[in-house]
């Protein structure tokens, strides 16, 4: 994606809704493994504040653990900021505590 992305209302409407996920992720990431681990999800999606806010949960209820995305659009800027809140991962291990990140990347919308 080019970083001459602009942000609108809406961008993330497409998620609203209730959804069945299916997932996967290697074994052993950066090895040349192709082994994946698959796993179901259910995700359930919403729209606020006329498309400027965006929230989804997700249940992994094969793997013990849930999370949230929370997506604003910054108006003036015309960008969006998504943020994590649940596990993450590090080198391969799941970490225990919850935290929240803040997505920088010249190609996330």
């Amino acid at each position: 994606m080019s970083s001459d992305f602009v942000g609108q209302p809406h961008d993330f409407d497409f998620l609203v809704g209730r959804w069945n996920v299916s997932n996967r992720r290697l074994r052993q990431r950066h090895v040349g493994s192709s082994d994946w681990h698959e796993f179901p999800a259910t995700s359930q999606a919403f729209s606020h504040l006329g498309g400027i806010v965006s929230v989804d949960e997700i249940q992994f209820p094969t793997e013990g653990f849930s999370g949230c995305t929370l997506r604003t659009l910054d108006r003036a800027a015309r960008r969006w900021s998504i943020y994590w809140f649940g596990p993450i991962e590090t080198s391969g291990a799941r970490a225990l505590t919850t935290v929240a990140h803040k997505l920088h990347s010249p190609d996330a919308c």
